[in-house]
C-alpha cells in the first residue's frame, strides 16, 4: 500500500514488491512476512523503508514500534519537548523530527559504538569562571575578531600546498599524491576514512594515488581539507566545551549533510560533509578569543531556553556563523564551502540558498537528535524557507536517519581514532 520508513516497520507486515537493498542486492521476495530477525537484518545492510500491503506511511509512524511500549514513548516525549520550546512542531518536517528524537531517546545510545553518546552536554557553566573579555557588544566584528587572532590567521601549510599544485596547469594525480603524502598524519586518516564503511568500497585503498583515483581530485582535496581543520583546532580545551562533543556534533552534520546532497543531482557530497564537518568552527574561535562572552551566551542560552544563536547575538551583536566565514575567507577558502558555512542559519542570504539550506537542516537534525553539542542544547527553529529549498518531504529525515548512525561512528573512529 506504501512506503513505510525502516523505524516504522513491524512483526507481521507483509512485502508488497520484492525489497532490494542498496547496490541492487535483492534482500526479501515479494508477499514476504517481516519477523524481527528481518527488520534487524534490514537495518544492518543499511535500507531506509520498504513497500509493506495494507498500511500507509502515516499509519505505520503512528504505530508504537515493537521494541518500545506507549509508555516509554510518551515519556521520551515528555522529556524532550522542553528542548524543543522554540520550534513549530506544527510544520511537518519538525513533526517528523520531534518523532524521530523521540524514538531516539527512548531507545538509548545507538549500539553500533560508545561516541554517540545521547544528551545535552554536561558542562557546569555556572563553575566556569574566565576572565572577562576586553570585548562590548557593536565594539567589534567577526572580520576583526579573526583579523587579531594572528595565530588563527595562518591555516596549516599542507592546504595551500594542495591549493597550488591545483593551480597548476601541469599538475597531475601524482603531484597532489605526493603534496598529501608528505603529511604523515593527513595521509593516515584520509586512508582510514576512504577504507571504512563509509564509503563501502570492495578492496582496500593502500595509497593516496589510489584514494584520488576512485574519489576524484577535487573530492580527495575536499577531504584532506576537512581533515586539517579537524586536527588545527585540536588543542582547544574543555573548560569551556567538551571538545569531543564538539566533533560529533559537527561530524554528525557533515554526515547528515552528506546525505543529504545525494539525494539532489549534481552536488559533490563530499563538499557538504567538509562544510557540515567545519560549520561551526567560528564558536571555536569565540570560545579562544571571547571564552567570557561565550559563557554568558551560553548561560542565557540555557536560562532562556532559546537557541544559542541567538543568545550570541543578544550579547555580541553577531553569531558564531558570521566568524566561521570571516576566518574561511581569511583563510581563503572556496567559496563554495565558505557561503555554505558563513549562511547555514541564514540560507536564504545566499546567492545559491539551496547549498546552505542543506547544511541548515543537517543542523537542526544533528541538533535534535542530541548528537554531541557544539553548545547549543536547545533545538533552532527549522527555517521554513529553507526546507522549501531542499524541495523534500518529511520522509527523507527518516531515511536520512537510517543511514546516519552507523556513518557517523564510522567517521568517528576514522578521525577520533576510538569506538
Amino acid at each position: 500500500m506504501g512506503l513505510v520508513n525502516i523505524d516504522d516497520l513491524h512483526a507481521g507486515m507483509v512485502l508488497e514488491s520484492d525489497l532490494i537493498g542498496p547496490n541492487n542486492r535483492f534482500l526479501l521476495p515479494k508477499s514476504a512476512i517481516l519477523d524481527a530477525a528481518h527488520i534487524r537484518m534490514l537495518k544492518a545492510w543499511g535500507v531506509a523503508e520498504a513497500d509493506v500491503s495494507g498500511v500507509s506511511r502515516e499509519e505505520a509512524q503512528a504505530m508504537v514500534p515493537d521494541d518500545l511500549s506507549a509508555n516509554v514513548l510518551n515519556q521520551a516525549k515528555a522529556e524532550l519537548r522542553p528542548y524543543f520550546e522554540r520550534a513549530d512542531l506544527e510544520h511537518p518536517a519538525m513533526r517528523e523530527i520531534f518523532r524521530l528524537a523521540a524514538l531516539r531517546w527512548a531507545r538509548g545510545a545507538p549500539t553500533e559504538c560508545n561516541l554517540c553518546a545521547l544528551g545535552p552536554s554536561g558542562h557546569a557553566l555556572e563553575d566556569i569562571t574566565p576572565s572577562r573579555d576586553m570585548f562590548a557588544k557593536g565594539k567589534g566584528s567577526p572580520t576583526s575578531l579573526v583579523r587579531n587572532e594572528v595565530e588563527l590567521s595562518s591555516f596549516p601549510d599542507i592546504y595551500f600546498q594542495i591549493n597550488e599544485v591545483l593551480q597548476s596547469p601541469r599538475s597531475s594525480a601524482s603531484h597532489i599524491a605526493d603534496v598529501v603524502s608528505k603529511d604523515t598524519s593527513l595521509t593516515a586518516k584520509l586512508l582510514k576514512l576512504v577504507n571504512s564503511a563509509f564509503y563501502g568500497f570492495p578492496s582496500k585503498i593502500d595509497t593516496i594515488s589510489r584514494a584520488i583515483a576512485i574519489l576524484g581530485t577535487n573530492e580527495l582535496t575536499t577531504l584532506a581539507l576537512g581533515i586539517s581543520v579537524l586536527e588545527y583546532f585540536n588543542d582547544i580545551p574543555d573548560s569551556l566545551v567538551d571538545m569531543k562533543g564538539f566533533w560529533v556534533h559537527s561530524i554528525a552534520c557533515g554526515v547528515l549533510a552528506r546525505i543529504l546532497a545525494s539525494t539532489k543531482v549534481g552536488l559533490s557530497e563530499e563538499r557538504f560533509f567538509v562544510a557540515g564537518l567545519i560549520h561551526d568552527v567560528g564558536r571555536l574561535v569565540m570560545f579562544k578569543r571571547l571564552p567570557f562572552a561565550s559563557t554568558q551566551a551560553m548561560l542565557l542560552s540555557r536560562s532562556t531556553r532559546t537557541p544559542l544563536r541567538e543568545a550570541e547575538q543578544e550579547i555580541l551583536g553577531f553569531d558564531h556563523s558570521a566568524v566561521s566565514g570571516a576566518l574561511l575567507k581569511t583563510w581563503k577558502f572556496p567559496a563554495t564551502l565558505e557561503l555554505p558555512v558563513r549562511h547555514h542559519h541564514a540560507p536564504a542570504k545566499a546567492m545559491n540558498p539551496l547549498e546552505p539550506a542543506i547544511i541548515h537542516v543537517a543542523d537542526v537534525l544533528s541538533i535534535a537528535m542530541q548528537y554531541g553539542s557544539s553548545g547549543s542544547v536547545y533545538v533552532p527553529p527549522l527555517q521554513e524557507q529553507a526546507w522549501e529549498t531542499l524541495g523534500k518531504g518529511p520522509a527523507i529525515l527518516a531515511q536520512a536517519m537510517a543511514q546516519a548512525d552507523r556513518q557517523i561512528c564510522e567517521i568517528l573512529r576514522a578521525f577520533l581514532g576510538s569506538d
